[in-house]
């Protein structure tokens, strides 16, 4: 092996130690936030009508990306909650597109990453997306509803690796440009000719 070689594979070594490294550090920050979030609803577990809601939600939407599963027996566990919340908060996840839907009594389907998680809660932070005329992924959305032959918020975030607001958007400028047909209740939505 050559003098460049070598050095050629210890900088990818290293490279690839600092990308694990980075990578670590980003799962160690969100665990950091869920037992943050779940300390401070514990503190209150005595005193359900003191938690707020959203918080609440907040909390329970970063246990199932963190945790890559959802189910209302760990929601009730973990948050020290009661089985009508926790369905509730299965329900209004399921809603917003964050976990699938009701598959007997397996965990539901996890549908968001916790790069598309960190881009939502990024946009809670700073606000909604400002509204334009057009957004920079919208080809790359038209070319992946037309291959899948059919449209919904939930396949947009997954395929395009971007939050919920920014994929509804998108389908709405869709919708209005007539590249999908209007909503049908939770259904796909059709992908015109």
């Amino acid at each position: 092996m050559e003098h460049a070689d070598i050095i050629a594979l210890l900088k990818e070594i290293q490279a690839n130690q600092q990308s694990l490294h980075d990578d670590m550090s980003a799962v160690i920050d969100r665990l950091t936030k869920l037992e943050e979030a779940v300390n401070t609803l514990t503190q209150y577990s005595n005193q359900p009508a003191a938690i707020d809601e959203h918080q609440l939600y907040i909390a329970a939407r970063s246990l199932v990306v963190e945790t890559g599963r959802a189910s209302t027996s760990m929601l009730q566990r973990v948050l020290r909650i009661g089985y009508s919340r926790a369905a509730s908060l299965m329900d209004k996840l399921e809603e917003n597109n964050i976990i699938g839907p009701h598959n007997g009594s397996t965990p539901r389907e996890v549908l968001l990453d916790r790069d598309a998680l960190s881009e939502i809660e990024e946009e809670e932070e700073n606000g909604p997306m400002p509204i334009g005329d057009t957004d920079d992924l919208y080809d790359d959305a038209v070319q992946a509803v037309r291959e899948a032959g059919k449209c919904s918020t939930s396949y947009l975030q997954r395929k395009l690796r971007i939050g919920y607001s920014r994929a509804a958007f998108i389908q709405d400028l869709m919708e209005k440009n007539g590249v999908i047909g209007p909503a049908d209740g939770a259904k796909p939505r059709a992908v015109n000719p």
